[in-house]
């Protein structure tokens, strides 16, 4: 198990079980962080527009929903 720290000075504990994810780097497949916990990660801090453009293209990939504060007005 590992704890990160977060952007506003809080920290994440990330789950053994989201250390269960596989990704694609220069045609090798890699171990990775789950979506979920990546998505996870995402939270609890005002996000920058790096930060949106990162959760916005996990949820997209893996049809996964928007924490609210990357919603923007009137979506879901």
């Amino acid at each position: 198990m590992s704890v990160q720290p977060q952007p506003a000075g809080g920290t994440f504990r990330y789950p053994p079980e989201g250390f269960s994810g596989t990704g694609t780097v220069a045609s090798r497949n890699l171990p990775c962080l789950s979506a979920e916990v990546q998505m996870a990660c995402h939270v609890g801090y005002e996000p920058d527009e790096k930060d949106r453009h990162d959760v916005a293209l996990l949820a997209e990939r893996f049809g996964l929903k928007l924490p609210p504060a990357y919603r923007q007005a009137g979506a879901s």
